[in-house]
């Protein structure tokens, strides 16, 4: 995968990356401010080295530092916490208060800094001070403290800025954490996400020739486009399907096509009424035949009758100039569903649907026929089989690679390729646009 892959995939799961980061620094400032704010207060002790004939020599730095390592020990041991806690009159522990203690040596000095942390920093400061005072008594109190002694020599004072919690570090953390892990669940989600996304990767899916992007608009439901009130955005899609389509039947004897989807509203019978649409426009007689007798949608996008239509002529009951229907443009015929039958496998595999087929190829330019989903019933077989010649209608943003699979595994079965893919709800904008055209470049 090169970069522009994965910048598709960073802007497709922008929200997570977005969204989690925010959340992060959101719960590392919400806990940040249930802290208690600490003050750590510091003395500072100096060790003395006693000078030999004018300078210090290098045994006594040594032993000086071994010396100050050893005072850190000493410092936080129970008998020195015990008159610290004694001369502070506090009813603390020896374990808590020597939990709060710490040393620190600034480096390559005789330095030695005694740290107490407490949420009062006017206490921090006495007990730092308090704890410095021992240690130099402590010190007199040995032959070695006397060549050696400890000194005061910076005393602790109220700490003016908490220490505890780190506001800045903790949210700047939250961040950075927050950052990975939305950069890790979007990876995940695309990882497990068989989704397709793009026109250029349905059409790699499917293995077929793109014969039309219809593009979104938005939320509003499309319904018969190519008036006046058209986005020219939509009208021109539909031409270029029109021209796809009048191509493909130049080279073949294509006069009747089913249009089907692998799965329901994916917008098939808006693409059919729009098709049909489009190709009356170029001066041409068409017919439209609602084959879908379970969901049936042709007569409610062109306004007509349903009360008698495809299942009363299969059944019989009706002759095809009964059932045929002028639309608003004269040039379109319809042939709605009529009533829902019981049976309608049965009916569509009839010789009675064949002798349909062929009577009104002959009558008209184009015989377009709106089907069932492909993976929901047997109709979309049976309505191939009897033209053999189908176009896969592809919603994107609900196309994934198992369903066309196994769609393609049902045209497989019965012999029949589809003519070509319509990618319904395809995006417009330059940045697919530009993956589409690299996707299509010959290799």
């Amino acid at each position: 995968m090169d970069i522009k892959h994965y910048l598709e995939i960073l802007w497709r799961r922008k929200w997570f990356i977005i969204i989690t980061p925010i959340l992060a620094v959101m719960i590392a400032a919400a806990g940040t401010m249930r802290q208690t704010p600490t003050y750590v207060a510091t003395a500072t002790l100096r060790l003395m080295t006693a000078p030999v004939y004018g300078y210090v020599e290098h045994g006594s730095i040594l032993y000086a530092e071994r010396l100050l390592n050893t005072y850190a020990i000493i410092v936080k041991t129970n008998p020195i916490v015990e008159q610290m806690r004694q001369q502070l009159e506090v009813d603390e522990s020896t374990g808590s208060l020597a939990s709060r203690i710490s040393v620190s040596f600034p480096g390559n000095s005789e330095l030695m800094q005694i740290n107490f942390e407490d949420e009062n920093p006017a206490f921090a400061a006495d007990a730092a001070n308090v704890l410095a005072n021992i240690m130099i008594d402590e010190a007199k109190t040995t032959t070695i403290g006397r060549n050696y002694p400890l000194s005061m020599v910076d005393p602790a004072g109220p700490p003016t800025y908490p220490t505890k919690p780190r506001t800045q570090f903790n949210i700047a953390m939250g961040f950075v954490v927050g950052l990975m892990a939305g950069l890790a669940l979007a990876l995940m989600v695309e990882v497990l996400d068989t989704s397709l996304h793009t026109t250029a990767r349905i059409a790699q899916a499917t293995r077929l020739s793109t014969l039309g992007r219809i593009p979104a608009v938005g939320k509003k439901k499309l319904g018969v486009a190519l008036n006046g009130d058209t986005p020219p955005l939509l009208s021109e899609a539909f031409r270029h399907l029109r021209t796809s389509i009048f191509a493909i039947s130049q080279d073949t004897s294509l006069r009747t096509l089913v249009v089907t989807s692998a799965e329901a509203k994916e917008g098939k019978s808006t693409i059919v009424a729009n098709l049909a649409t489009a190709i009356a426009h170029s001066g041409r007689n068409v017919v439209v035949v609602d084959s879908n007798l379970r969901q049936p949608a042709i007569h409610t996008l062109f306004g007509v009758n349903n009360t008698t239509g495809l299942s009363t002529l299969l059944r019989g009951q009706a002759s095809i100039d009964d059932v045929l229907q002028v639309s608003q443009i004269d040039a379109i015929h319809v042939i709605a569903s009529g009533p829902i039958p019981d049976n309608p496998a049965d009916l569509l595999s009839g010789d009675a649907m064949t002798t349909l087929i062929d009577a009104l190829s002959e009558r008209f330019d184009m015989v377009l026929l709106d089907s069932p989903a492909m993976l929901e019933f047997a109709d979309a077989s049976i309505l191939a089989l009897a033209t053999r010649h189908v176009v896969l209608v592809v919603e994107r943003s609900q196309a994934r690679q198992e369903v066309l699979e196994a769609a393609f595994r049902q045209f497989s079965e019965i012999k029949i390729e589809p003519v070509g893919v319509v990618v319904n709800r395809a995006e417009q904008n330059g940045r697919n646009l530009i993956t589409d055209l690299s996707m299509s470049l010959p290799k």
